[in-house]
């Protein structure tokens, strides 16, 4: 029986709403429930035990083994050197989240989900500092597969890290969300649905700007923010001043982490799922919302043309105006009778989760037959 390691130390301590978390979790259960005869699978954590959400796929051909990640000054190149010990003969290292060790004596093959910290100044510092330009030769020069997990994504290592092409597979992420009976609201204001999250290539001061253009056209409505990521207490409090500038207070609603259940029976009750984003290795919000019927109107940027295609509204103006008009257009469209939610959940169906463990698991036994 071959062993598959799957590193998720660099994981399980993140937000469990963001996409990388999601991804993780979602490829180990449906690689769990695929069950191959032929392969046992050894998670790495960073806690002492399973996360929560992770804990019930362990017994049979699964175990955890936690590891311990260095803290000092020489993290960078310790927590980077080989593979932990006492995990027996190990024949895939599956680095869930851009990462493989430099000494590994296995094949080797590393998710990255997208190269934001080349792309935008916040992020300079990261791109700039030693763990990120060490795990940038290793992916370069050690890995023996690279995982993107959209087109998008795999253009962006072929053409800024000069990967090549043969080494680069896309696998773009699945969802476990499925279309369920309507939920749609027969009254009350229009709901428009987007994530929480104050990184500032989310874009999320640009689409309050926008509402405050659409206000007095919109009539009735209300904007519910899910989740809490990248939000500190500056960034929140500078969001907080814009929307109470733009006197939108009563009109935005704070809904905090939902669980995945009542996310998707919110997606599904929107009128519309905005996602202003600037961009994404994938974008598997949108994905979700489209899997459940959600009208999504997104930035048509990179990953997000991949995944919405022609089943939603894409916006090419990014400017405050642009997006005014669009999501008066879509709503507009929506009240006509003219819906996308069909041929959205249509497109989702084929982007599960399962689709996703299925393509890794071949990946896994091309480099077994190597």
């Amino acid at each position: 029986m071959k062993t598959i390691v799957l590193d998720f130390s660099r994981i399980d301590s993140q937000s469990e709403t963001s996409g990388v978390f999601r991804y993780a979790r979602d490829l180990m259960v449906e690689l769990k429930r695929s069950n191959p005869s032929d392969l046992s699978f050894v998670v790495l954590g960073s806690l002492p035990s399973p996360h929560a959400q992770i804990a019930p796929i362990f017994g049979e051909a699964w175990r955890y083994h936690p590891v311990a990640l260095h803290q000092d000054r020489a993290a960078w190149l310790l927590n980077n050197l080989r593979v932990p010990s006492g995990l027996g003969k190990v024949d895939v290292f599956h680095g869930l989240s851009s990462y493989v060790p430099l000494f590994s004596g296995s094949r080797t093959v590393a998710t990255v989900h997208d190269l934001m910290h080349e792309m935008f100044p916040e992020y300079e510092f990261i791109a700039k500092g030693k763990t990120y330009r060490f795990q940038k030769f290793l992916l370069r020069r050690r890995a023996d597969a690279l995982i993107a997990i959209s087109n998008s994504t795999r253009n962006d290592l072929l053409e800024r890290w000069h990967v090549p092409a043969p080494l680069v597979h896309t696998i773009p992420l699945g969802t476990v969300f499925r279309a369920r009976p309507a939920t749609r609201r027969e009254s009350g204001p229009t709901l428009l649905l987007s994530p929480y999250n104050l990184e500032p290539r989310k874009n999320l001061g640009m689409l309050i700007e926008a509402l405050s253009l659409a206000d007095g056209a919109l009539g009735d409505y209300r904007l519910e923010l899910f989740g809490r990521a990248a939000v500190n207490d500056e960034r929140e409090g500078k969001f907080k001043q814009l929307v109470t500038s733009k006197q939108l207070d009563a009109k935005v609603k704070y809904l905090g982490i939902l669980s995945d259940e009542a996310l998707a029976e919110k997606m599904a009750s929107a009128d519309l799922f905005l996602f202003p984003s600037l961009y994404e290795g994938f974008g598997l919000p949108v994905l979700e919302a489209m899997a459940v019927g959600a009208n999504v109107l997104a930035a048509k940027r990179g990953a997000m043309v991949e995944v919405v295609g022609n089943a939603g509204y894409l916006v090419d103006d990014m400017t405050a105006a642009g997006w005014s008009r669009a999501i008066q257009s879509a709503l507009t469209a929506e009240s006509a009778g003219v819906s996308l939610r069909e041929k959205a959940v249509g497109v989702a169906r084929e982007r599960t989760a399962a689709a996703m463990a299925k393509q890794t698991l071949e990946l896994y036994r091309e480099l077994l037959a190597r």
